[in-house]
């Protein structure tokens, strides 16, 4: 993901979270419609609040479409293998927040909300997230779809992570977004 490079300043960060975005307005509702209990749409609502806080909310945000493609989710199966990459990702997104910290000096309560998600509970939510995980998928039937969603998820991050900045302005900066 090039963590250096997208943390490097407000520029990089706020594309970040333009990608973050699109990815889990693309794909939250549609695994929250599968009843598992993990807060996607918690997240992107913080998504939505470090966004608004660098003044990019409305800014940009169509011009970021989830590149790739997403994976159906027509089942729990599905909605599994794209949770394993969302709460991965909130896993690792207590190393982005430290960086972003020391980096930037961005906190959960200037920018930096969504790398915080669970803050205390990430732990937690990870190791029940992998007992519901490893309860659900004991068929082979169910694991294939499980890890071809997973896959699926993976692929579309990435590409949305290579596509073009759209030309976007942080008020108050001394630089485009």
């Amino acid at each position: 993901m090039d963590l250096e490079g997208r943390l490097g300043s407000l520029r990089s960060y706020g594309q970040t979270l333009l990608r973050f975005r699109s990815l889990y307005s693309t794909l939250a509702g549609r695994v929250d419609a599968f009843g598992l209990p993990f807060l996607q749409a918690e997240k992107l609502a913080w998504l939505d609040a470090d966004l608004r806080h660098l003044g990019l909310l409305d800014d940009g945000l169509q011009g970021l479409p989830c590149a790739g493609l997403p994976p159906a989710i027509t089942g729990r199966s599905e909605a599994f293998g794209v949770l394993y990459v969302l709460e991965g990702a909130t896993l690792g997104g207590q190393i982005i927040a430290r960086r972003l910290h020391a980096a930037l000096g961005v906190t959960a309560s200037t920018g930096g909300r969504f790398f915080q998600s669970y803050g205390p509970d990430v732990g937690p939510s990870w190791r029940r997230f992998v007992a519901m995980l490893d309860a659900f998928g004991e068929t082979t039937a169910e694991g294939d779809r499980v890890e071809r969603a997973a896959l699926a998820t993976f692929s579309c991050f990435q590409a949305l992570m290579e596509t073009a900045d759209p030309p976007t302005t942080i008020p108050g900066a001394d630089h485009d977004v």
